[in-house]
């Protein structure tokens, strides 16, 4: 695409129906056809806070609607749910980097929804597979076909702290 011999037009202005102060609500965007999750990594759950959420709209043919509010599958404290988001079809990728792992404090997780004509429902959560403390494994998710991105930024290479890694996976 020629940006230039374009005019970009807002659309509509989309926010949270329970919007409140320091949700980060945008911190993470997707698009798929007619549906946006957005990111709110700063969505405090009950009496958690930073626990986060995804926000799902749906283009009804005139404006972007909100149809569900997607929170963590445990209220882990500061865990960012939310803070990247990819979106292909009727599967969702979510990523909590903060998340506690079995193995690891903050090492980060990444849940799989799927949305087979009603609401988006947990199907998977994903681990790396050597986790390590604070390697924030979720802070990037990117879904195309059958592989699945997920960025590490504090994740160790050899010896060298904090380098980064990006891990790729393919559905089998």
């Amino acid at each position: 695409y020629r940006f230039k011999e374009f005019e970009w037009v807002l659309e509509q202005r989309l926010v949270a129906d329970d919007a409140r102060v320091d949700n980060r609500f945008g911190i993470a965007t997707a698009i798929d056809g007619d549906q946006i999750a957005v990111g709110a990594d700063w969505q405090d759950c009950d009496l958690t806070a930073n626990c986060g959420a995804v926000y799902l709209f749906r283009f009804n043919g005139k404006v972007w609607v909100q149809e569900q509010k997607i929170g963590p599958p445990e209220s882990a404290r500061f865990s960012y749910f939310g803070h990247s988001v990819s979106l292909l079809g009727d599967t969702l990728a979510i990523g909590a980097f903060a998340d506690d792992c079995p193995k690891a404090e903050a090492c980060g997780s990444v849940y799989f929804y799927r949305c087979h004509g009603g609401p988006w429902v947990l199907e998977k959560t994903l681990n790396a597979h050597d986790p390590s403390l604070s390697a924030y494994f979720g802070s990037a998710v990117s879904l195309s076909g059958e592989h699945l991105l997920v960025g590490a930024i504090y994740d160790g290479c050899g010896g060298v702290e904090n380098c980064g890694a990006v891990y790729s996976f393919e559905l089998s």
